[in-house]
């Protein structure tokens, strides 16, 4: 009788259909069974964090699904095999892993969405943006390409969705790349919209605006235009492009070291004025 069951569920038609009422209570309590030992298996590997958490969540609403069928059974028990046996380390590995195993939940989707533009405000220079894009879509396909699941012809699935969503974001960053190249090329934009270079760091000159925005030297109003027009017409020394949306973060995203810095110069400037216009007897 059990190798009449496995047989019939082993047909294509059969995988479509629902798992009856009878058995799903098992069927359930067995997949529970199995995620508990895959989150112990991925605790012990990577510790805790948030892409941990999501997978546990993600395949726990999963088993409590209603109208659960034969073949979505079949999928999470594969899935749950594939990441027991994963020999990753950490959460890098992990999300490598998932793409490998098709992980096509919109949660998993929207983490590294999430990962990816935290790491893209961490460049200054947009030229620094584009290479890391460039090289996370090479690093998507290697894990297709290599992929030890042997199940998915080609690149589609999750992985088609995050290769466009860096293809995207790499078109947008190169054209608004481009569009700040075409305007230094231009003569006639360039004579009345110099660019300059600045002493600070991209950190310092983003704290250093802040400072006279709260002090209002500078308007509230419009804050991201305000960053946009210092980012297009300064340039840093490690920087020659300059990311309004970085320079902006940085000016909030402080540093303890960077306001350090900030302070120095703050007091270099006050020793100055006391020096050459005789202040220091004046409080």
């Amino acid at each position: 009788m059990e190798g009449l069951l496995t047989l019939v569920r082993s047909h294509k038609s059969f995988a479509e259909l629902p798992v009856s009422d009878f058995a799903v209570g098992e069927v359930r309590m067995e997949l529970k069974v199995s995620l508990k030992k895959l989150n112990t298996s991925l605790l012990e590997k990577t510790g805790h964090s948030a892409l941990v958490t999501l997978i546990a969540e993600v395949f726990s609403r999963r088993i409590r699904k209603k109208g659960l069928t034969w073949s979505e059974v079949n999928r999470l028990k594969h899935t749950f095999n594939f990441l027991q046996q994963g020999g990753f380390n950490n959460d890098t590995e992990l999300q490598a892993a998932l793409i490998d195993a098709d992980f096509n939940y919109p949660e998993f989707f929207l983490y590294c969405v999430h990962n990816w533009r935290s790491r893209l405000l961490e460049f200054s220079d947009m030229r620094n943006q584009v290479e890391f894009l460039v090289r996370e879509r090479h690093r998507v396909r290697e894990i297709c390409l290599g992929s030890s699941h042997g199940n998915r012809p080609g690149l589609n699935g999750i992985a088609a969705d995050l290769l466009g969503y860096l293809g995207e974001q790499q078109e947008f960053i190169e054209e608004l790349l481009g569009l700040q190249r075409a305007a230094l090329q231009d003569e006639a934009i360039s004579k009345s919209r110099e660019r300059f270079p600045v002493g600070f760091s991209v950190p310092l000159l983003g704290l250093f605006i802040r400072l006279q925005i709260e002090k209002g030297i500078l308007p509230r109003d419009n804050i991201g235009q305000l960053f946009a027009f210092f980012a297009a017409h300064f340039y840093t020394a490690n920087a020659l492009f300059i990311s309004a949306d970085n320079l902006q973060k940085k000016s909030t995203d402080v540093e303890f070291s960077t306001a350090q810095k900030m302070k120095a110069q703050l007091i270099g400037m006050l020793n100055w004025l006391n020096t050459n216009y005789n202040l220091s007897n004046y409080s």
